[in-house]
C-alpha cells in the first residue's frame, strides 16, 4: 500500500479504463523513470 501512496502522489493525471488498465501521467520525467525501473509504469 505504501508503494501505491507513493505512486499517486507522483501522478498528475490518472486515467482507469473501467476494467484492467491504468495509464499514469507524471509531474517530472525523473519520476516516471523510477517508476519504469520497478515495472509499473511501462513506455
Amino acid at each position: 500500500m505504501h508503494l501505491f501512496r507513493g505512486l499517486l502522489q507522483g501522478v498528475k493525471r490518472l486515467v482507469y479504463d473501467g476494467s484492467h488498465t491504468f495509464r499514469f501521467v507524471f509531474y517530472y520525467n525523473r519520476i516516471s523513470v523510477w517508476w519504469k525501473k520497478y515495472g509499473f509504469v511501462s513506455s
